[in-house]
């Protein structure tokens, strides 16, 4: 493991005897385990999901899919979407870089580099109990009371049209019971966290179950601001949600959401090392940069007035169910969301205004202060239709639908920098819209020969997307306003459609050995980009397009305690969406092209053994292998010498620049180990242990990192393992109802690794403000990760 964590004497002797004394713990807690009965140990549970529209076992389902149920959830203490992409070696994320709660994330490679654009979607789909959320802001998770988590991964576009190249999250609630329950959830731990989740259910009345949510949580920053303003890193929510499951008739059945909450956060802190040691002016004072290389700030260089930033949302979903049959039903799912969400940020001058590297210039580097406010505000709606069938005794099934969806959002970014006595605002205010409309069907027939054996499935998805944005921009250069980088009225419409088959051949060698070979299409919508330089936002990008060939395992072995599922992929793109600076004078103004062709190779492994009654294991493993195989350079770009002369005799319109680009959050090696020991058992008492490892190996930061740009590597990002632990004890009282005491701790070894990294000089050959010439990357901004956090749960359920 390449792992560039600096630690001095005192903090290594002391991280590793922390080290060995929870391994220690972790082999006791296995030794008392394998106490237990080994020929008789229990069998793994089986695991439903939903991912083909219809309630199967996981086994049984021919895609690659990673399921997280109740008791996976809370013994990897998942109650957030950051801490699923912790725990499935597939997913790789990042935070946003204005939000400590937005993510970027990516699956197999695929994602999007900016969520908080409303004029462009994601590969990654997010969907809760059936329903599509497009944007990710303010997605609460722990709150839905879940029953499971499965995730999707690789291009979905046969049954989930929503720009799903990548793969999908689906998470599923937990439906009112119709009988009176309680359970209440208290956490405190490191930096003042406090967590109250409460839910209740009530008794069935007159047809109708509820279930009722309440969840209010705070947690200190973990980078101290001496200033007035807020500390980097904190969180405030408070939420809401009801579920209503009403029998209308014997087979028809309503079920209603209802889902409200607001998020108080403030952003994570970014840091530069190449200013340690450095007095920088802000405001008129002096303030010396205290940043060593390899190693993160726990408080901010100076003070500063930040800002919190603010989310508030509400979620309405009807599913009308319609069991017309033993073997047909009809489902309806209608949806509605609004958002506003605002995100402040003070870069505190970790960016920079870079000289040529000439020697015979003597400049050095500027901090460039940089602060941004964004705002988006908007709503979303969505219906779908869906017929579920079987056919001659279940030697056919399917399912068929028709999906509509539209959204409109209007998004306001105000940003302010200043450097060499110049201060420059951007104010940009755009509006946009999308309307998608889709019909779908898949079928499977299991024919009457080799005993029943064989499936065959095949599936297609046609859809018509519809986007329009309307753009105004103003740039302001000390106070007045620069008519040539400032435009009123600009705007886009175009429409795209498409249609993804797929085909799947499954074949259950015997009852526990599934084999299948899938291949799949999907695409990405188009749109626009909403940092387009004027006289440029007409400029809209076509839809990208993969296709996706997959081998897969569905196994159980040793009497089903081991279960073995493997996967190897290769996805296939083409029309690849690539973003472009385009002014060697401005990087913030970027325009997308439709440039590339890559190539995502890869394996899965996701192994679960139920060792002994007492004791369990779970091995996840994934392996990327990118090859991005042609970028074009695009014409009015920063590589086109006509716009930019500083590129002359490095690039021409049309040459292949893909050795200038990466697959970024792609790491080659993702693992995840864990162990679950039921430690003692009796007299009502039962005392359990989890702890989980997690190993990511190094990525980029950024696609434009490739090989050929000097200094690249300052966009990687090393690699890291992390630990995670949790023991709980619990005591179930005569009359069913019980309570847990547990004590946990996340990344308890405090491991120290960046998150995210963002490079400092010019992609190509550029020339500064000052006329000089700059290319490649000098210096490294990057966000680390938050330290480790200890804690306690307190669980009762009635």
């Amino acid at each position: 493991m390449d792992n560039k964590t600096v630690n001095t004497p005192d903090a290594a002797r002391q991280n590793q005897a922390s080290r060995q004394s929870t391994l220690a713990l972790a082999v006791s807690a296995l030794a008392i385990a394998l106490q237990g009965p080994t020929a008789s140990a229990q069998v793994l549970e089986e695991v439903i999901v939903t991912a083909q529209k219809r309630m199967e076992n996981l086994q049984d389902t021919p895609l690659s899919i990673s399921a997280f149920q109740g008791d996976a959830l809370e013994a990897f203490d998942i109650t957030g979407l950051d801490d699923l992409a912790r725990t499935t070696p597939s997913i790789t994320f990042a935070p946003y870089p204005n939000s400590n709660n937005l993510l970027i994330m990516f699956i197999r490679g695929q994602g999007v580099g900016d969520p908080a654009q409303i004029t462009i979607d994601g590969s990654v789909g997010i969907y809760l109990d059936g329903f599509y959320i497009a944007r990710p802001q303010g997605s609460t998770f722990d709150l839905a009371d879940l029953e499971r988590v499965e995730v999707l991964r690789g291009p979905q576009g046969t049954l989930y049209g929503r720009n799903t190249t990548g793969g999908a999250v689906n998470l599923i609630s937990r439906q009112p019971s119709g009988e009176f329950g309680f359970k209440q959830t208290l956490t405190f731990g490191s930096r003042d966290e406090f967590r109250s989740l409460s839910v209740v259910d009530l008794p069935e009345w007159s047809g109708i179950s509820t279930k009722l949510s309440i969840l209010a949580s705070s947690i200190d920053g973990w980078v101290d601001n001496p200033g007035p303003g807020e500390d980097f890193g904190q969180q405030d929510e408070l939420a809401g949600r009801l579920d209503l499951n009403w029998q209308l008739t014997e087979s028809l059945v309503a079920d209603f959401i209802w889902e409200t909450g607001e998020l108080d956060s403030t952003p994570n802190y970014h840091q530069n090392p190449a200013w340690n040691g450095q007095d920088i002016a802000v405001g008129g004072e002096l303030f010396t940069y205290h940043q060593n290389a390899g190693e993160p700030k726990n408080t901010a260089y100076r003070p500063i007035e930040l800002d919190e930033s603010t989310t508030d949302y509400d979620f309405y979903g009807l599913t009308l169910t319609w069991d017309i049959s033993d073997s047909l039903s009809i489902r309806s799912l209608t949806s509605y969301r609004e958002l506003e969400w605002q995100a402040f940020q003070d870069f505190a001058e970790a960016f920079a205004f870079i000289p040529s590297q000439d020697p015979d210039f003597f400049l050095q580097p500027t901090p460039i202060s940089f602060i941004s406010d964004n705002a988006i505000e908007g709503d979303q709606f969505s219906q779908e239709f869906t017929l579920i069938g079987d056919l001659e005794e279940s030697a056919i099934s399917y399912v068929a639908g028709l999906y509509y969806f539209e959204e409109d959002y209007d998004s306001v970014g105000l940003g302010e920098s200043a450097a060499l006595g110049q201060i420059n605002n951007i104010n940009r205010f755009v509006s946009a819209e999308s309307k998608s409309y889709a019909a779908y069907g898949q079928v499977t027939w299991t024919p009457s020969i080799l005993d029943d054996r064989l499936h065959l499935t095949l599936g297609g998805r046609y859809t018509r997307d519809e986007r329009a944005a309307e753009r105004d921009l103003f740039t302001l250069v000390n106070g007045i306003i620069d008519e040539d980088a400032s435009q009123v009225g600009a705007s886009n419409d175009d429409d795209y459609s498409e249609f993804d088959p797929a085909f799947t051949v499954a074949y259950d060698w015997q009852d526990d050995l599934n084999v299948y070979l899938r291949i799949a299409t999907g695409y990405k919508s188009g749109g626009s980009s909403e940092s387009a330089p004027v006289d440029q936002f007409d400029q809209t990008v076509d839809p990208e397009k993969v296709t996706a060939y997959e081998i897969g395992m569905k196994s159980y072995w040793f009497d089903r305690r081991l279960r073995a599922n493997l996967a190897v992929f290769e996805n296939q793109f083409e029309d690849m969406q690539f973003n472009f600076a385009v002014d060697p004078e401005d990087p913030g103004l970027v325009q997308s092209y439709n440039a590339g062709e890559a190539t995502i190779r890869g394996f899965e492994a996701d192994l679960a053994w139920q060792a002994t009654d007492n004791l369990g294991f779970i091995l996840q493993y994934a392996y990327l292998d990118t090859d991005l195989e042609e970028v074009l350079a695009q014409s009015g770009t920063i590589f086109d010498p006509q716009s930019n002369p500083a590129a002359e005799g490095f690039y021409e319109v049309g040459d292949n620049i893909a050795g200038s680009f990466v697959i970024p959050y792609a790491p080659e090696h993702s693992v995840l180990f864990a162990l679950d020991a039921k430690l003692y058992q009796g007299n009502g008492f039962s005392f359990d242990a989890h702890i989980d490892y997690r190993y990511q190996s190094e990525v980029y930061g950024g696609s434009s990192a490739g090989r050929d740009i000097p200094g690249n590597e300052i966009l990687e990002i090393p690699s890291f393992d992390t630990v995670n632990a949790r023991f709980s004890l619990s005591y179930e009282f005569a009359r069913g109802d019980y309570l847990e005491v547990a004590i946990w701790g996340r990344n308890v070894f405090d491991e120290e690794y960046q998150q995210q990294v963002i490079g400092q000089g010019s992609v190509a050959p550029s020339q500064n403000a000052l006329g000089q010439i700059i290319y490649g990357y000098e210096q490294q901004v990057s966000v680390w990760a938050e330290p480790a956090r200890y804690g306690v749960d307190l669980n009762y359920v009635f």
